[in-house]
């Protein structure tokens, strides 16, 4: 039977507007480096063992750097189904349950993972998976692309590139995006068009169809954590550190977070006695406990500072070389962790701004027992313990008025600690936080639950197997059901607005500024690239290397209505 059809013609209404008019300038291939580091990462992180570079068996995606695809050739619609791709499939099943056979298996839904870094099985490149319906075959083999029982394709959102998407697009294929990462690593999924492209979708926000929104907190008991006493955290003041710490090595980002903390330093007091910096943490380390005159003037002269760490606006080093030396200022190594706590205040600034888009950044300084000062969602407020945890930037009209805040709560202890009450017996008290973590169907470290690239696998296999079935009975009473609508992914997946300054109004930045050179270009260009996808997919077009002539016919037209 012919498969139901999974892409429905729809038109864009995502415009340029304003700033976001630009001239395009696409790099064929951008970011694929980072973007297969960044699925390593992944898999690194969610404890599975790395399998994409074990196995060769499949074959080259490009047959050269810029070469057109093997599978992207004109397409005369004849099935290719290699008798050896399927033929060794392993397993995911429960104790006890025996291995199924060839028979078993022959049959089944195959989903296939698109990204060729990222497969959360070993050893093998196919897997039989259980879940709650039924049974698939997890493969990633990019030989079943065109076979007839390749039911879904699974992307990885940092690796996509709408310049090298499969095509054809099939018509009984859905396809599938994991996207837990920042809406920079591919602006084309903030776009209507972009994120249209997709049926089933697993992204931070709440509103997809698999959300991954709390990636980042284990549970309730990570931010029930006691927070260290205030007089040990005073302690450290007296020995010139600051209240506030701003930790990072990741510069030159959509949010702009550098433009805003540089402007709030220019207010919280920095004087003479502050220069210190380098110099004085250096005097300070190698004189053991001993306080310098100069360190006991710091902290006198400094009560507010921002002590900042990493390669972004540094004034200080961390305190051993092991740290400086490595990347485990993005980690929970006990020996940062224990470092950062130290610090009152931690400012937590996301790298670009997106609803339910919430990272370590927020999550770790609660789970020290330290105040956020935090941009990043603009929906934060709903995931919070209580409605008194965080101090929100934007909720200050100026740098100045959030560093007099700061200030306040620095000289009384009082105020201070009504943000940490959260930590103390019945202090969550946001019952839809509660809900989400008590509900989510995979886990952060836990061994009775999934992580959620297998939990995300097999809701692909379960609705494909639900489809199946509606299919099956659309096939034997065509008169009295209807035949299943597509499920297509909406705006609200992502829906990341257009990058804006940190600080001040883009129209006051100048136009060779590096932010407003890389980042409004490459949010509109994501917007560019899916409409180009789209067309395709609507043309039936089965070779990439017309993506280019599409981008650029947009982009003509785009530029005629400036």
């Amino acid at each position: 039977m012919r498969g139901v059809s999974l892409w429905r013609r729809t038109t864009s209404v995502a415009t340029h507007g304003g700033a976001g008019s630009c001239a395009v300038r696409v790099v064929p291939g951008a970011r694929v480096d980072m973007a297969a580091g960044c699925a390593g990462a992944v898999l690194a992180a969610l404890g599975v063992l790395s399998v994409c570079a074990a196995s060769s068996s499949g074959p080259e995606v490009q047959r050269e750097a810029g070469g057109e695809a093997e599978w992207a050739e004109p397409w005369d619609g004849a099935v290719f189904r290699p008798p050896s791709a399927l033929g060794a499939v392993g397993a995911v099943r429960g104790p006890g349950t025996p291995r199924p056979g060839r028979e078993e298996t022959v049959d089944l839904p195959v989903l296939l993972w698109w990204s060729p870094g990222l497969f959360p099985h070993f050893p093998g490149d196919s897997e039989r998976i259980e879940c709650a319906r039924g049974a698939c075959v997890a493969s990633r083999d990019l030989r079943v692309r065109s076979d007839p029982l390749t039911r879904a394709l699974l992307f990885y959102g940092t690796d996509f590139r709408a310049s090298a998407a499969p095509l054809p697009r099939l018509e009984h294929q859905s396809w599938a995006l994991l996207h837990e990462e920042s809406p920079l690593n591919n602006f084309l999924l903030s776009h209507g068009p972009g994120i249209r492209l997709f049926n089933l979708t697993a992204t931070f926000s709440r509103h997809s169809d698999y959300p991954l929104t709390l990636q980042w907190l284990p549970g309730i008991a990570y931010l029930r954590r006691p927070a260290p006493p205030l007089r040990e955290r005073a302690e450290w003041r007296r020995r010139g550190y600051a209240p506030l710490l701003y930790l990072q090595s990741h510069c030159d980002v959509p949010a702009d977070r550098d433009r805003y903390v540089r402007e709030l330093m220019r207010y919280i007091p920095v004087g003479a006695g502050c220069a210190r910096r380098g110099a004085g943490g250096a005097e300070s380390r190698a004189g053991g406990g001993r306080a310098t005159l100069r360190t006991l003037l710091t902290a006198v002269l400094c009560p507010a500072q921002v002590d900042s760490y990493g390669k972004c606006l540094q004034n200080r080093e961390l305190p051993t070389a092991r740290l400086q030396d490595t990347a485990t200022a993005t980690t929970e190594d006990p020996e940062l962790l224990a470092f950062l706590s130290r610090y009152k205040f931690h400012l937590a600034l996301e790298n670009a701004i997106c609803n339910d888009y919430m990272t370590e950044k927020l999550w770790r300084p609660m789970h020290l027992g330290a105040v956020p000062v935090y941009r990043g969602s603009p929906s934060v407020r709903d995931w919070m313990p209580n409605n008194h945890s965080i101090i929100l930037i934007d909720d200050f009209e100026s740098p100045q008025k959030l560093a007099e805040f700061i200030d306040f709560l620095d000289k009384n202890d009082e105020e201070y600690m009504k943000f940490l009450e959260y930590k103390q017996l019945g202090g969550i008290t946001n019952q839809f936080l509660l809900d989400r973590l008590k509900h989510r169907e995979w886990g952060v470290n836990d061994p009775l639950l999934p992580n959620y690239l297998n939990g995300f696998e097999c809701f692909v296999c379960d609705h494909e197997l639900a489809r199946l079935d509606a299919e099956n009975a659309h096939a034997a009473s065509p008169g009295d059901i209807p035949v299943p609508e597509p499920h297509i992914a909406q705006p609200s997946h992502m829906n990341c607005p257009v990058p804006t300054p940190g600080f001040g109004n883009v129209e006051e930045i100048p136009d060779n500024d590096s932010w407003k050179e890389m980042w409004l270009q490459d949010y509109w260009q994501g917007l560019d690239q899916g409409e180009a996808l789209t067309a395709m997919i609507h043309n039936n077009e089965t070779q990439q290397r017309k993506f280019w002539d599409y981008l650029h016919e947009i982009f003509m037209k785009r530029n005629k209505n400036i």
